[in-house]
């Protein structure tokens, strides 16, 4: 194998990875800040930064990290550590990698398994897939439609329509497949729980749920995310089914309206046809002197008269029905749409609520502990006692600060008497004592 070239290159000519994306997986600035103390400390950067030539630019493929400098870094966090170190060039070994020779190198640098990381590379994986610049294993032909993918997109089960280009089918399996190392579960070969997590986090991007960001899952743990998720998207198919049910009743009313003004205009029509041929009857009769005519057909206009108003009273009863029945389902849909703005908080309310019902459960092992290490023989009275202030200062933590967090005149109360304090203590400080 032929060794690759060692370059010294100026770090203003030095590129990201193409697959990089340090929006979802950010520098840390406190691995900069080890690597960098390293580089000062030492004297020297280590070679092992590997790269391609672009033009008159390299652009990074990964790099390596001393162990005692910083553990489980990218190339991203190397290169601003060698510009914080006041670093202007730095050697870089350069080879001919192909886009997806340069996907693989840095999906397999960084094989932490943190949730950032694990979002950037199975996102970059599916847009190389979907750009031809890698190939994955095709689904087994017995995979269930419901769980196969199609890049670039991360929604399940849709296949792309209207399209002339050959679709990439994948699954969370084979993707992860693709990517290796802890990207898979040894026991099973399967896709890890960050990969699950990360694809149904992309796919509910990709529909735009509302409500639905980083903030979101940013704070949860990865066994958390996957049932959250599952949540959400059970929660948002029933509104859609929901929302289209109450559009298509909505639909068959106002069909019912139109038919109900379209009979009334008809009848509306025909009465007054009715009205000026016997009009012209009673002239008619008027012209022959007939006042026995005259008077039967003056009797009939006036009884038409009467239905035709009647007809008139009681299409404008069925119309006022049907418009009290729409403005009642729209107001109900109303109603929906402000529980389901709420439900992503709600979900949360149920899971703290279900953290602090555990912790004062008679399920919860910490009272095993308690009560064995209470009736413990030999345990000192000293002991017992600093146990003791323990637990009170956390009963009085749960107490003073976490309650207040939901009661404003709580919270407000807690705010007066920390102003009181340092008060307090300003004064005494001041008076000298």
């Amino acid at each position: 194998m032929t060794l690759p070239e060692i370059e010294m290159v100026p770090l203003s000519k030095i590129k990201d990875n193409p697959w990089r994306d340090k929006k979802r997986n950010p520098i840390k600035p406190e691995k900069v800040e080890q690597i960098s103390e390293s580089i000062v400390t030492t004297g020297e950067f280590w070679v092992g930064v590997y790269g391609r030539r672009v033009g008159d630019f390299v652009e990074l493929a990964f790099g390596h990290h001393r162990a005692d400098a910083a553990k489980a870094v990218g190339t991203g966090d190397v290169i601003e550590a060698a510009k914080a170190a006041g670093l202007k060039s730095i050697p870089v070994a350069i080879r001919e990698f192909t886009d997806g020779e340069m996907l693989m190198r840095m999906t397999r640098e960084n094989m932490r398994g943190e949730l950032p990381v694990v979002l950037e590379a199975v996102s970059a994986a599916v847009r190389a897939l979907a750009e031809g610049k890698i190939e994955i294993p095709a689904p087994d032909p017995k995979t269930n439609d419901s769980v196969i993918r199609y890049a670039p997109s991360f929604v399940p089960g849709r296949k792309p329509s209207g399209t002339s280009e050959v679709p990439h089918p994948y699954t969370a399996d084979t993707l992860a497949q693709t990517l290796g190392g802890v990207y898979i579960k040894k026991s099973s070969g399967t896709a890890s729980n960050s990969v699950v997590a990360a694809l149904g986090i992309l796919e509910l991007e990709e529909k735009k749920i509302q409500g639905f960001t980083e903030r979101v899952y940013s704070n949860l743990a990865i066994r958390e995310i996957i049932p959250m998720i599952s949540d959400i998207k059970q929660r948002t198919e029933a509104v859609q089914i929901r929302r289209g049910k109450t559009a298509a009743e909505l639909s068959e009313l106002r069909e019912k309206q139109l038919a109900v003004q379209k009979k009334a205009k008809e009848d509306e029509d025909k009465a007054e046809a009715d009205r000026k041929a016997l009009v012209r009857s009673m002239a008619e009769a008027k012209r022959a002197e007939n006042e026995r005519k005259q008077d039967r057909i003056a009797a009939e206009i006036k009884e038409k008269d009467e239905r035709a108003k009647a007809k008139e009273e009681l299409h404008k009863q069925r119309l006022a029905e049907l418009e009290e029945t729409i403005a009642k389902k729209k107001a109900w849909e109303a109603e929906q749409c402000v529980e389901d703005a709420y439900a992503p908080i709600r979900r949360d309310v149920e899971a703290m609520i279900g953290k602090l019902e555990m912790t004062v459960s008679e399920r919860n092992p910490f009272r095993e502990q308690v009560k064995s290490l209470s009736i413990r023989k030999g345990i000192k009275a000293q002991d017992r006692l600093r146990l003791r202030k323990a637990v009170v200062a956390v009963a009085d933590w749960y107490g003073s600060w976490v309650a207040p967090q939901f009661a404003p005149e709580l919270k407000a109360a807690q705010k007066v008497a920390v102003e009181k304090r340092k008060a307090v203590i300003l004064r005494t400080k001041g008076s000298g004592a």
